[in-house]
């Protein structure tokens, strides 16, 4: 099991409403958890969403349960749990 993530900083506040990821054959259709962090690697508690179960491969957004306010000059991490490490 691995926490998967990418490292951003935001240049303007807003609001993120969910994350965009693509999916390759390899990933397994099932409910990961996406969540965003901030830039003390606190969990954004709004800021968690479930990957669908969709077989097929491409470009999916996981909409988040709830917007999450981000700040200018911020660094945040969106990520997802992989259960297997892929």
């Amino acid at each position: 099991m691995v926490n998967l993530g990418v490292r951003f900083q935001a240049e303007v506040p807003g609001t993120i409403i969910g994350v965009r990821f693509y999916r390759d054959m390899t990933f397994e259709a099932a409910g990961y958890p996406v969540s965003i962090w901030d830039e003390d690697g606190t969990l954004l508690t709004d800021g968690q969403a479930t990957i669908g179960q969709n077989p097929s491969t491409g470009s999916f957004t996981a909409p988040l349960n709830a917007s999450v306010e981000i700040e200018a000059g911020q660094t945040y991490v969106a990520s997802y749990l992989a259960p297997t490490g892929r």
